[in-house]
């Protein structure tokens, strides 16, 4: 019964990300793996963000610029691929200009990673509807003035 709930979950999980967009992403050349920044919509129609580790073979700590961190082991020492939901604090960081820090490293410190993940895309630029749009205006003769 409790693989049958652990399948069901991770179904839940794929399905989830299978209509995601990918934001960013970081080769993990010490820890091994793959970070990636992707973003999704919910059912509810709530837009989240997630990072997904894939294939990290050194470093199971994770540590977020605003303060929380994460295993990436299960409690026998086994790695996990894992997703891990982003909080409003941490998304608005991935969204500002700075991003999001992470720090990855090993138990021993023998291994360790520093990065920064963005959101890649910027926001809708479209006018509101109410707002007439004008014709762009006419272009100038240009005349050389010399150097």
């Amino acid at each position: 019964m409790k693989k049958f709930i652990a399948l069901a979950l991770l179904a839940l999980s794929f399905s989830s990300f299978a209509s995601s967009l990918l934001e960013d992403s970081q080769d993990l050349r010490s820890c091994g793996g793959v970070v990636e920044l992707k973003s999704y919509i919910e059912n509810d129609g709530q837009e989240k963000f997630a990072l997904q580790f894939e294939s990290v073979s050194a470093c199971s700590n994770v540590i977020l610029s605003n303060g929380k961190s994460y295993k990436l082991t299960d409690k026998s020492g086994r790695y996990l691929n894992k997703n891990i939901t982003l909080s409003q604090d941490a998304v608005a960081a991935a969204k500002s200009y700075a991003g999001l820090g992470l720090t990855l490293s090993s138990n021993t410190g023998s291994h360790s990673e520093a990065f920064v993940v963005r959101v890649s895309r910027s926001a809708p630029t479209s006018a509101p509807a109410s707002i007439p749009r004008s014709a762009p205006a006419p272009e100038q003769d240009y005349g050389s003035q010399g150097w």
